[in-house]
């Protein structure tokens, strides 16, 4: 035989004289260390080994549901869910009082949008066995609230409209068509001052420097008003 936990071969089914682990040690640990690594599917056949030295083990139940409703969330299929429900509602029956089952429970049927389904659950359970109808009735209301939440958040549309995008880039930005008008000055004036004409080289200049410091001007005041515009808004957000 090999051992589940080491690999190695053993002569008794009961322990190994390797890591001197018992058949179920060795299912647990390997459970364990498969868990840790997020192997998710190795570590509930593991558990479910483990399981049939010891049934009705509440950890191992727990950690089942757990990874089975890991896989059923990472990998959309009908039958990960129900195997995924099966297990926490397994692992429930022993220990109705444990609230991470509940919220694994709200979680799945959340992600497969069958939060109804799951509530009319709660009602029959609760109809049937009256010391769980005080958690149910809770979970009930959660659910309510979760589909409540769910439905009122804010539809977001993403399509741009380029026309209206256009305009407000022109808006926003239109000082920078002046560059053209300052680099075609410079341009001229790099060739007259070629020409060495005194008075023509100091009109340049200034006339140069001038269109320069109109460009960083009107970029500067640009840029406060867009802020302006931008906490003007928020603050109206925020009323």
């Amino acid at each position: 035989m090999i051992c589940s936990h080491c690999k190695n071969e053993k002569w008794d089914i009961d322990v190994c004289p390797n890591c001197g682990l018992s058949e179920r040690e060795a299912l647990w640990a390997e459970a364990e260390k498969s868990r840790k690594s997020q192997k998710w599917l190795f570590a509930v056949k593991a558990y479910q080994k483990y399981l049939l030295f010891q049934p009705r083990h509440l950890e191992a139940l727990q950690k089942v549901a757990n990874c089975l409703s890991m896989i059923a969330s990472l990998n959309f299929q009908d039958s990960l869910f129900h195997q995924a429900s099966q297990a926490i509602f397994e692992a429930l029956n022993e220990d109705w009082d444990w609230e991470r089952g509940h919220e694994l429970l709200i979680d799945l049927y959340t992600r497969y949008e069958k939060l109804e389904d799951l509530s009319k659950q709660y009602e029959q359970i609760a109809s049937r066995e009256v010391a769980k109808a005080k958690i149910c009735e809770n979970m009930v209301r959660t659910i309510r609230l979760t589909q409540k939440f769910k439905n009122a958040l804010p539809v977001v549309n993403t399509s741009l409209d380029q026309t209206n995008s256009l305009k407000e880039f022109i808006k926003d930005f239109w000082f920078l068509f002046l560059l053209p008008l300052l680099l075609g000055a410079i341009y001229i004036g790099s060739t007259l001052l070629n020409s060495r004409n005194e008075k023509q080289t100091y009109f340049l200049i200034f006339l140069i420097t001038g269109l320069g410091l109109s460009v960083l001007v009107t970029f500067m005041v640009s840029v406060a008003l867009r802020r302006k515009k931008r906490t003007s808004g928020k603050s109206e957000n925020q009323n």
